[in-house]
C-alpha cells in the first residue's frame, strides 16, 4: 500500500470525538502532524485508474479517486516556496486500520499501515516535491479518521468535495495582486475609467461587465508586444483608459448597452467578452506598432485612426456579421479579421 516499511510513530497526537444527537453515535478523530518525508512513505491515493505518474498513488479494490494533476502539485510546491509563512489547512487521513492511538486525549499513533488520502492529495503532493526538490522537509497537518471502511471512506470523499464552493477566481485574482490584476481593478476605480464600477472581484451582478480575473487576463493580451516590457503599472493603467475610451468613442451605438445596466439586454458584442478579447488581441496590431518604447510616448492619432477604421468596417450586433462568435474562439476569430483588415481593408465575411 504504497510503503515498503510502514512500522513509525508519530507523537503529540489529540483525540477529539464527535457525537450525533439523534443516535448518540460516536466518531472519534484525531489531530497531528507528519513530516512530508513521512507523508511520502506513509499515505497513497485509492483511484480508480492506474498511473505511474506520481508516487501518491495506488490502485486499490474500491479506488474512487481521480489521477493526480502533476501541475497542481507543482503549482502547490511554488505557491509554498513563495509564501513560506502561509498557514495550510490539515489534509484528510484514513487510517483503515493501521494508525492506532495510544494515550488519553494527547498521545502517540502507531502506525503498521499505509493511510488513505481522502482530501488533499495535491497539498500532499507539493509538500513531498517541495522536500525532494529544496531539502524542504516542512510539516504536514493532517486529520486522521482512523477506522473507516472503504464505502465509508469514498462516502466521505464525496461529501467533502461535493459541497464544498471554490473561492471565485475573480476574488482570486484579486488577492494575488498580480500586476495585470491591479491594471484592472484600477480600470474599475479610476473616475476617467471608461469600465468604472462594471467590473466585479466576486460574482457578477447584472450591472457588470465583466469579472476581474478575466479584465486581468486581457490586460496581459493587451500589452504582450515586446514594445511594452519595460512599461509601469501606472503606465498600462493610463494606457488602458485610453485605448477603450476611443474604442467606446469609436461606437456610440453599442457603448450605449452600457446604460442599459442590465447585460441581459444588450443589443451588441461590443461589451460582452467577446469583444473584451478581440480588441485585447487586436491591442497588440494597433498599440504595439504606435508605441515608442524609448520616449514611452504613443501616436495617438494613429491609434485613433486604426481603431476608426475598424470601427466603420464592423458590424457588432449581436445578429450581425459576428453571430455566432462568442468567448475565447469567437474573440479570437473576430480578432483575425481585424487583422486581415488592418492589412487589406476586407473586414467581414
Amino acid at each position: 500500500m504504497g510503503c515498503e516499511n510502514c512500522v513509525a510513530h508519530i507523537d503529540h497526537v489529540v483525540r477529539r470525538r464527535l457525537v450525533d444527537p439523534a443516535s448518540g453515535t460516536q466518531r472519534e478523530y484525531f489531530f497531528g502532524t507528519l513530516s512530508a518525508a513521512a507523508a511520502r512513505e506513509l499515505t497513497f491515493v485509492p483511484v480508480l485508474d492506474e498511473s505511474s505518474r506520481t508516487y501518491l498513488e495506488e490502485l486499490t479494490e474500491g479506488g474512487y479517486q481521480r489521477v493526480a494533476s502533476t501541475t497542481r502539485m507543482n503549482l502547490f510546491t511554488r505557491f509554498l516556496r513563495e509564501h513560506p509563512l502561509s498557514v495550510v489547512p490539515p489534509v484528510v487521513l484514513s487510517g483503515r486500520g493501521g494508525w492506532r492511538f495510544e494515550g488519553d486525549e494527547i498521545g502517540v499513533l502507531h502506525i503498521t499501515d499505509a493511510a488513505a488520502i481522502i482530501d488533499g492529495q495535491h497539498r500532499v503532493g507539493g509538500f513531498v516535491h517541495l522536500w525532494e526538490q529544496d531539502d524542504d522537509d516542512r510539516p504536514i497537518d493532517f486529520v486522521l479518521i482512523p477506522s473507516l471502511d472503504v464505502e465509508d471512506e469514498a462516502e466521505e470523499f464525496l461529501t467533502i468535495n461535493n459541497t464544498q464552493k471554490g473561492v471565485a477566481k475573480a476574488l482570486t485574482a484579486y488577492l494575488e495582486s498580480t500586476d495585470e490584476a491591479v491594471v484592472a481593478w484600477e480600470l474599475n476605480r479610476r473616475d476617467d475609467s471608461p469600465f468604472v464600477g462594471r467590473i466585479s472581484r466576486q460574482k457578477l451582478t447584472h450591472d457588470q461587465l465583466f469579472a476581474l480575473n478575466s479584465v486581468a487576463k486581457n490586460v496581459a493580451r493587451t500589452f504582450s508586444h515586446g514594445a511594452f516590457a519595460l512599461i509601469s503599472i501606472d503606465e498600462k493603467v493610463d494606457l488602458m483608459i485610453r485605448y477603450w475610451t476611443l474604442i467606446a468613442d469609436a461606437h456610440p451605438d453599442a457603448w450605449e448597452d452600457i446604460e442599459t445596466g442590465d447585460r441581459s439586454r444588450f443589443v451588441y458584442k461590443l461589451l460582452e467578452l467577446t469583444g473584451l478579447i478581440a480588441w485585447s488581441y487586436a491591442a497588440s496590431d494597433i498599440l504595439g506598432p504606435a508605441f515608442d518604447p524609448d520616449t514611452s510616448t504613443m501616436d495617438w492619432g494613429t491609434v485613433e485612426q486604426s481603431i476608426r477604421r475598424l470601427a466603420a468596417r464592423s458590424d457588432w450586433r449581436k445578429n450581425g456579421e459576428f453571430e455566432g462568435r462568442t468567448g475565447e474562439v469567437g474573440g479570437k476569430l473576430i480578432h483575425r479579421l481585424m487583422q486581415h483588415e488592418l492589412q487589406a481593408g476586407t473586414l467581414g465575411g
